[in-house]
């Protein structure tokens, strides 16, 4: 497996602008700047035409997603070790609070 290559958002602009312009010399684009075909065709199709200023700040939000997602499921799976470690049933309790024992007896 090929190692993963990590490109600025400066790089990643100058290679699409680049290759839009020379339609013909793609080839030679992606050669000097040492990028696969596949990866070319990821980036038009999720960059398209941006301005490098674009790219960086979608770049810093799906980071940030991840990293928020990331936490979400760390802070689910405590909270459900947190309900089994207590072995109490989670539910809502009904309007006015939980029951008590003069009330849920019946009348004899």
């Amino acid at each position: 497996m090929p190692k993963e290559r990590t490109y600025t958002d400066e790089v990643i602009y100058s290679v699409l602008v680049e290759a839009g312009d020379r339609r013909g010399a793609l080839r030679e684009v992606l050669a000097r700047h040492r990028v696969p075909y596949r990866t070319y065709y990821h980036w038009r199709r999720r960059y398209g035409l941006l301005d490098v200023r674009t790219i960086a700040a979608l770049r810093v939000c799906e980071n940030e997603c991840s990293q928020l997602k990331e936490r979400t499921l760390l802070l689910e799976r405590e909270n459900g070790l947190l309900r089994h470690l207590l072995g109490k049933p989670w539910r809502r309790l009904p309007p006015g609070g939980q029951p008590s024992d003069t009330q849920s007896k019946q009348p004899e």
